[in-house]
């Protein structure tokens, strides 16, 4: 079964779980947990559907009961065989009355494209629901309420939807196309921006909000991304995708469980990471704090690297003071602190009642206020940014001893499409944040990107291939580790290498692939060290790893941690080992997956570094190692492996976890 659980799913069942839970093998009060769990999680229910399709609903002649069959059965598979994805919508196909030209966004629900209005011959953003959201009934929900909300909104500072509709199956949402850029591209452009002009775009921005106010909307994504300037000096808001109704909602039933949480980290309220389902304006209030606070301050109250992980976000949006504005900006006045304190309170009731009330603050400190020469200067930085890195690539001097940091690839246009932007990209029923591109700031994007995560720099260039010496053992760490598969899923996931103390520190939200070497033909030995705060696992070292047709592909064996459920009140961890697969293309998300071969029960964590070691011969794995104990159990699936399953690149495995790495070394043994 593809392994394909959102991000930050992190109280889904296992699919062994879910497995028991369909033979009638689990207690019953995890059987009333996953019940609970499955009315409110479209994946687990899709994955339900699954195990009674290939068979694993049904019980297994052979197997012991229990949890013990968990951890010791050794089932022949079948080879990983990737499922085809769902093509993306060609160029120059007619969607209704659109002609779609060229693709200009994409998110976790769909892809956005410029398109030409048949008849009036006008370009347009059509947003078309992927392919492979279509079996899912809550995307289909979500993007069908998504047309409604934004239809009924009409106001100079929110983006205009104009049609909607299903044309032969495809669903699609037309929008005006804004010639600009989103205040996330002008912020790293122009920062800080004056006080100025950070309160006019705050002010135009409560504008819409209160027209969205009036028609009980409320907005929950506000942040720098999602508010266009356009060539004219107008604000508009977008990506209304995760717009809550307030009046009337029973209808629509805001396709929203308890427990879900919707929005971005950096600018959410501290009732919103408790009950999207249930906040009001005020909480848009707060996230327009947190934008305004980011356009004086060139990040987000709590952006820095203290505050890398969503949890770390919640907990400072929920308990610390937010850091005095003024200490980084000593030109704004208090008048201005003043409002911006009241935005961010952390109670609800400290904060203004409506949109129109901060609108008329910030009027005062808006004053002077040129937003038409802050967009041309963004645009211009951009074109002078690319004019200059052209001259770098064209020169004829000759080419530096190493290759330079790759360049994160941008459009050279400077048209924007918004749209309601791109639907924030769905990973999870129990939490569901927004999708941020990877890419720099690129003037076509229609939700653009945010600020990267402050210790993410542009990587080094790539070092040339490591020479190992045979007996004698190297630390891999002294040189920063490469990304073998990296998906950021938006800026949810982060690494940090320390060279200093020869440290990894990951933040992952979904697979993550970090190679320390590449083994050769012959044995080795690799020691892994780690510490977790909470030891939830979901970490490891993967080998024989190879690229596939495409560059982006990749094949690799895992042995990973895992938690488990509690036995006798105690909390179980398995050590499994198995096959993995990443088929990535530019216009979906990565699939990946997984097939776990085998597990054995470890002793758990302790709250000191615990340690992973394996021995490789040239032909099997010899020997797996947690904490000093050896675990046999996980060598009984050799015979499924060969000897290039050995060979290829080495590494750290991550999949939804915080894990540091204090230390890695590799040893030929021959």
């Amino acid at each position: 079964m593809a392994d394909q659980r959102p991000a930050d799913q992190w109280e889904c069942p296992s699919r062994d779980e879910l497995a028991g839970f369909l033979r009638d093998r689990l207690p019953p009060e995890a059987v009333r947990d996953i019940e609970s769990h499955l009315s409110s999680c479209s994946f687990c229910e899709s994955a339900v559907q699954e195990l009674r399709a290939d068979g694993r609903g049904t019980e297994v002649p052979g197997r012991r009961s229990d949890f013990e069959s968990l951890v010791t059965v050794v089932e022949p598979h079948p080879p990983l065989v990737p499922r085809p994805l769902p093509p993306r919508v060609p160029l120059n196909r007619l969607v209704g009355q659109y002609r779609l030209v060229e693709q200009i966004g994409l998110g976790g629900m769909g892809m956005v494209y410029r398109a030409e209005h048949l008849r009036l011959k006008k370009m347009v953003a059509v947003k078309i629901l992927a392919a492979d959201r279509l079996i899912d009934p809550g995307a289909v929900g979500r993007f069908e309420r998504e047309m409604a909300v934004v239809g009924r909104l009409d106001h100079p500072n929110i983006v205009r939807a104009t049609d909607a509709g299903d044309a032969n199956g495809v669903y699609f949402l037309a929008m005006e196309l804004v010639d600009g850029l989103n205040l996330g591209a002008v912020n790293r452009r122009c920062r800080p921006l004056a006080v100025a002009d950070a309160c006019e775009v705050a002010r135009r921005a409560a504008l819409g909000l209160q027209h969205a106010h009036e028609h009980g909307l409320v907005h929950r994504d506000v942040k720098p991304q999602n508010l266009m300037l356009s060539r004219k000096g107008e604000v508009k808001v977008l990506d209304l995708g995760l717009a809550l109704l307030r009046a009337g909602a029973r209808d629509e039933d805001d396709l929203t469980a308890t427990g879900q949480m919707m929005g971005t980290a950096s600018y959410m309220a501290p009732e919103q990471f408790d009950a999207c389902h249930a906040v009001d304006i005020r909480a848009d209030l707060y996230s327009l704090g947190c934008t305004l606070y980011a356009l004086l301050a060139g990040q987000p109250p709590f952006g820095s690297a203290d505050h890398l992980s969503i949890y770390n976000k919640m907990a400072a949006h929920k308990t610390k003071p937010v850091p005095r504005v003024a200490a980084v900006r000593p030109d704004v006045p208090p008048g201005l602190v003043a409002v911006l304190d009241a935005l961010l309170a952390k109670d609800p009731a400290a904060r203004p009642a409506t949109p129109a009330e901060v609108a008329t603050a910030l009027e005062p400190f808006a004053g002077g206020a040129d937003l038409s020469a802050l967009i041309l200067a963004a645009l211009a930085r951009g074109a002078a940014r690319e004019t200059a890195e052209h001259a770098t690539v064209t020169t004829a001097d000759p080419p530096p001893a190493s290759p330079p940091a790759p360049r994160r690839w941008r459009r050279g246009r400077l048209t924007a499409v918004v749209a309601a932007g791109i639907v924030a990209a769905t990973v999870g029923g129990t939490l569901w944040f927004s999708r941020r591109a990877d890419a720099d700031p690129a003037p076509a994007v229609p939700a653009g990107p945010p600020d990267p995560p402050v210790q993410l720099a542009a990587a080094p260039p790539v070092p040339a291939p490591r020479t190992f010496v045979p007996g004698q053992w190297t630390d891999v760490l002294d040189v920063r580790p490469t990304e073998f598969h990296w998906w950021s899923n938006g800026g949810m996931s982060a690494w940090n290498y320390d060279p200093a103390s020869r440290v990894v520190r990951m933040q992952s939200f979904n697979t993550q692939l970090l190679s320390l070497g590449r083994a050769g033909a012959g044995g080795f030995k690799l020691q892994v060290g780690v510490q977790q705060t909470d030891w939830s696992g979901d970490f490891g070292v993967f080998l024989g790893g190879k690229r596939g047709p495409e560059e982006n592909d990749v094949q690799y064996q895992f042995l990973r941690l895992s938690a488990r459920g509690k036995v006798s009140a105690r909390q179980t961890y398995l050590l499994q080992r198995g096959r993995g697969q990443v088929t990535r293309r530019p216009e979906f998300v990565p699939l990946v997956i997984t097939q776990d071969l085998v597990a054995t029960l470890v002793d758990p964590p302790t709250r000191f570094e615990q340690r992973l070691e394996i021995e490789v011969s040239p032909l099997e794995l010899r020997s797996v190692f947690w904490n000093a104990s050896q675990c046999p159990l996980l060598l009984t699936v050799n015979r499924q492996f060969n000897r290039p399953d050995y060979e290829g690149e080495f590494g750290l495995y991550f999949e939804r976890t915080s894990v540091t790495v204090l230390n890695a070394k590799f040893m030929p043994t021959e």
